[in-house]
């Protein structure tokens, strides 16, 4: 129906349906509908309101009716209406359907929606045209003169009057030649006697105006006989037919413009009649005749053809003049006049009278090799990865999902490896993304020369690639064992160096593995075993593989149910605030870093190492965050009433997911405003990641934040990526030392030096230290002798809940800490 719709001239065909509540709506809309009202079948299919707001509100109460008629009869509707195309032009539209049954008070109508515009138009042309006939037999329209025998003028019509440029009481009474120019008195004289001597004289003249127009008059002359029945006048009507002759001249051009066209079109273009005799054709048709016009005009396709072409041409031509709307045939062709053979959608079109009776048979043929061409690139590129050229993740799918069931039946076990590339994101953002590409290339090109052909090498997407084996033993611990073979040779494989830009690179894969054979298996739980199975991989060290194991799965449902119940404990505010104290030199407390705690209803405490990393994996990051700061803001302003702890400020963790949030920075002065804490209060901890991303929109944020009062530290400074040019970027007030540098400051000479490099890039870049993990005064007197003034850790207070911070604060425990010091 879409490629007969798509085909027919000026028509549309239709599928609409009205359900049992009275609601229309299109079932199917052809493509054509677009030129006939301006709105799209798409448009149209979502919204039959649409349709009826094209409709002329004068034509909209008949139309209703009419197959409101249709409906409750189910006889077909015949009706015709105006439309506004959405561009406002105004169209007639015919629209004829039959109704049938889809169930009870369900009906569809089969229609066809025609635009009848040029009709309409054409039949108003019409009566104008008789108005206009009868007004020129009322009115004598045209020149219109009565002549006597000697040329002397009786009587003129105001028209005959203008075309000699005077006026008709000023003419009245002259002879002719007294009015028109000798050149043209000399031309008519033949007529006038002719008249004169009895005959009706019709002829066409040209005049040439003085200012130099040329206009075409078809005149009559009539001899105008008295009682006796001799001749006593002569009566003249002229009119101009000068619009005519430019018509036709018109018409003329527009036709050889219209063959110029055809010769131009590099379709086949042809035309026979009913009886499959060619009338017209262009220069494309000949070269595939191998012959000229005037050999391929009159002649059919059994005098120029092979008797099976023939009779396979003749046999469309009968089914085209058959039907009511064109049709569409693909068929291959070879032209005689240079053997191109190629691929053709021939479009035969049943050509019909005023009456309907058809006529002929307008052919037009279209090359579309290319067009099959582009299909067949299309489909390859739907199923081959365009880097690699191995088949893509829905190949590899739909080749994994018949694997699976002939496992079923030939009782033979397969495998399928999963494989992701260690690191590769590293690779990709230091030597930029053309040489990880060049890297997936050649682990493609080993992974294909490492297995065999009846196995499958596909890119799954990213870095990862998965390996189909197929025809393994019967037996799972046999087919195991070859599993795993293939997976050792593939590590051997991707072990070696790869060659870079004329650089050496070496790349390692983690591979999960998992079998598959006669028990019945999902794709998706296949591919999900193998996944975890290469996490797992990872998790041993990387570059290794491992096979699935249940309680991989079990870790997995595991983890589900740690983070629905992290969602469930967020709703209920489960989770909650320690603060510990951030003391200085001289054992002062100067503020206190918020920290996240957990008590799970069943489980008890969580340990925050356990529930933050799955909260970022999950995007739980965002509420907590928000919960976080939302309470620590709360807590600044219930120290701020009390003078004892009016100077304390509190640091919140912020992670990279949180601050790239798009409306992290408003969410933090919309908290600030709510709470009515200070902002100069407010340290929220930074990690090195965010360096990783877009540093600039990092810098604006924290300018946007720091514009306010608030401040910003660098966490677990020195274990991340610092570039010292990013550092000195952005606007940071202090550095904290990782915990894990300070707990072997002591016994590491590596750590020594890095704390102490710290402490002098802070020094240099004028930022605050802040040692964290202080558990011992042998590391607080290292850190001092080296210059840090700010301490955190369990040799000052473990995080404890606010009740118990501010009761030890008011105990005045820094007289404790300057012991300590």
């Amino acid at each position: 129906m879409h490629s007969l719709g798509r085909n027919l001239p000026g028509s549309v065909l239709f599928q609409s349906v009205r359900e049992p509540d009275a609601r229309r709506h299109f079932a199917y809309m052809g493509e054509g509908i677009e030129r006939l009202t301006g709105l799209t079948a798409a448009q149209l299919l979502a919204d039959f309101g649409a349709f009826y707001r094209l409709i002329d509100p004068e034509d909209f109460p008949a139309y209703k009716a009419a197959v409101d008629h249709s409906y409750h009869t189910l006889e077909t509707v015949e009706t015709q209406f105006r439309i506004h195309r959405s561009d406002g032009e105004l169209r007639w539209i015919r629209l004829s359907a039959t109704p049938r049954r889809l169930g009870e008070d369900r009906v569809i109508w089969d229609g066809l929606l025609t635009d009848i515009t040029g009709q309409i138009r054409a039949e108003a042309a019409a009566r104008a045209y008789e108005t206009q006939l009868a007004g020129v037999l009322r009115h004598l329209p045209g020149a219109v003169a009565r002549l006597g025998l000697g040329l002397e003028i009786l009587y003129v019509n105001q028209t005959q009057a203008q075309w000699v440029d005077t006026e008709v009481d000023q003419i009245i009474g002259k002879r002719v030649p007294e009015v028109i120019a000798p050149a043209l008195m000399e031309r008519m004289a033949p007529y006038f006697e002719r008249a004169i001597r009895g005959e009706t004289v019709v002829f066409e003249n040209r005049i040439d105006r003085p200012d130099g127009e040329v206009r075409f008059r078809h005149t009559t002359m009539v001899p105008e006989r008295t009682a006796d029945g001799s001749i006593g006048s002569i009566v003249l009507f002229a009119y101009d037919l000068t619009a005519l002759k430019n018509a036709q001249a018109e018409a003329l051009q527009q036709k050889a413009l219209l063959s110029s066209l055809l010769k131009a079109m590099p379709d086949m273009v042809f035309l026979k009649n009913t009886q499959g005799v060619y009338q017209a054709c262009n220069p494309v048709f000949e070269r595939f005749m191998g012959r000229s016009e005037s050999e391929i005009l009159g002649r059919t396709d059994a005098d120029l053809l092979l008797p099976a072409a023939a009779a396979h041409f003749s046999r469309h031509d009968r089914q085209a003049l058959q039907a009511w709307q064109p049709l569409v045939i693909e068929d291959t062709l070879v032209f005689a006049d240079d053997g191109y053979e190629g691929r053709f959608e021939t479009i035969l079109t049943p050509i019909r009278d005023l009456a309907g009776n058809t006529t002929g048979l307008l052919g037009v043929a279209r090359d579309i090799t290319d067009r099959k061409r582009a299909a067949q690139e299309i489909e390859r590129l739907a199923f081959y990865d365009a880097l690699t050229s191995l088949p893509n993740r829905r190949l590899l799918l739909d080749r994994l999902q018949r694997l699976l069931l002939s496992g079923q039946r030939t009782r033979q076990h397969g495998a399928l490896l999963f494989i992701d590339l260690d690191n590769f994101k590293d690779l990709n953002d230091t030597l930029g993304h053309d040489m990880g590409d060049q890297l997936l290339i050649q682990v493609a090109t080993r992974l294909s020369a490492s297995v065999r052909e009846c196995d499958t090498v596909a890119r799954f997407g990213g870095d990862e690639f998965v390996v189909l084996l197929e025809g393994l033993d019967q037996d799972a611990q046999a087919a195991s064992r070859q599993a795993e073979a293939v997976a050792r040779k593939l590590l051997m494989a991707l072990n070696q160096p790869f060659e870079l830009a004329g650089q050496q690179h070496y790349s390692t894969p983690s591979i999960g593995l998992t079998l598959f054979g006669p028990e019945r298996q999902s794709v998706d739980e296949l591919l999900k075993r193998a996944d975890l199975a290469m996490y797992e991989a990872k998790a041993a060290g990387r570059n290794t593989h491992r096979f699935f194991d249940p309680g991989m799965q079990q870790a997995l449902h595991e983890r589900s149910s740690l983070e629905a119940d992290l969602r469930q404990g967020l709703s209920r505010g489960d989770l909650y605030v320690h603060y510990q104290p951030v003391v200085d030199y001289q054992g002062h407390v100067k503020g206190a870093e918020a920290l996240a705690r957990w008590n799970h209803p069943e489980r008890g405490l969580i340990n925050p190492a356990e529930f933050i990393p799955l909260a970022e994996q999950t995007g739980l990051i965002l509420p907590l965050g928000r919960h976080i700061l939302h309470t620590a803001c709360e807590q600044l302003v219930r120290w701020s009433r009390q003078q004892e702890t009016a100077h304390l400020s509190v640091a919140v963790n912020v992670s990279a997911r949180q601050f790239r949030h798009s409306g992290f920075a408003a969410e933090v002065l919309q908290t600030l405003r709510e709470t009515g804490a200070n902002p100069r209060r407010l340290k929220l901890e930074l990690t090195e990641s965010l360096l990783l991303g877009d540093i600039e929109d990092t810098i604006e944020r924290m300018v946007q934040l720091k514009r306010e009062g608030v401040g910003f530290a660098l966490d677990d400074f020195g274990t991340g990526y610092s570039s010292l040019g990013y550092l000195k970027r952005l606007p940071l007030d202090q550095v904290k030392i990782d915990r894990g540098f300070v707990r072997d400051v002591l016994t590491d000479p590596n750590d020594a030096a890095i704390v102490r490099t710290i402490l002098a890039l802070a020094q240099s870049l004028d930022l605050d230290v802040v040692a964290e993990g202080v558990e011992t005064a042998g590391q607080l007197g290292f850190l001092r002798l080296h210059g840090c003034e700010q301490f955190q850790g369990y040799l000052f207070g473990r995080p404890v809940p606010a009740d118990v911070f501010d009761h030890e604060h008011r105990l005045d425990k820094s007289s404790h800490f300057q012991a300590i010091f």
